[in-house]
């Protein structure tokens, strides 16, 4: 997720409806404007803010210093945190599958390269706006494969494959 998600809404991205593991909370933040009273500091696996070097560094400490771990990676020619390098570390740290849940430009960078294998749409009952995401036009239109589609109380949620 982007750290505007952060900034709007202050998750906590945690399991709370059926037994299960913690996931591992991801926060892309090319400029660090991550807030150091955010909920997410208190996740029991702690959280991981994807940075670049551009960013303000007066607030390295005191993230970390609130359990936050820091992933400073190269930026890409928009000066956001290099997908490719982030999805390289998170490798290298044994971490072998993601969930995006992101805003339009989030889901929209990591469609446009090419780096996502399924996609989950849900569908509910409320107007909110406007469908967002993708944010811009992609290199050509999104085929998904081995789909499924459920329904779920009033929502219907649609899961397929990319690749």
């Amino acid at each position: 997720m982007g750290v505007d998600t952060v900034l709007g809404d202050d998750p906590r991205l945690t399991v709370r409806l059926v037994e299960g593991p913690q996931p591992q909370p991801i926060v892309l933040d090319s400029s660090l404007r991550f807030p150091t009273r955010a909920r997410l500091l208190a996740h029991p696996r702690g959280v991981w803010i994807a940075t670049t070097p551009q960013r303000d560094t007066d607030r390295d400490r005191a993230l970390e210093v609130r359990g936050a771990r820091l992933l400073v990676l190269g930026a890409d020619e928009a000066g956001r945190v290099d997908l490719r390098a982030l999805l390289a570390a998170l490798h290298r740290e044994g971490i072998a599958s993601l969930m995006v849940e992101g805003g339009a430009r989030v889901l929209t960078s990591f469609l446009q390269q090419g780096l996502a294998d399924a996609v989950v749409v849900t569908v509910c009952p409320y107007y909110l706006g406007g469908p967002r995401a993708p944010e811009a036009p992609l290199p050509q239109p999104l085929r998904l494969r081995e789909t499924v589609c459920q329904v779920l109380g009033e929502d219907v949620v649609i899961w397929g494959r990319l690749k």
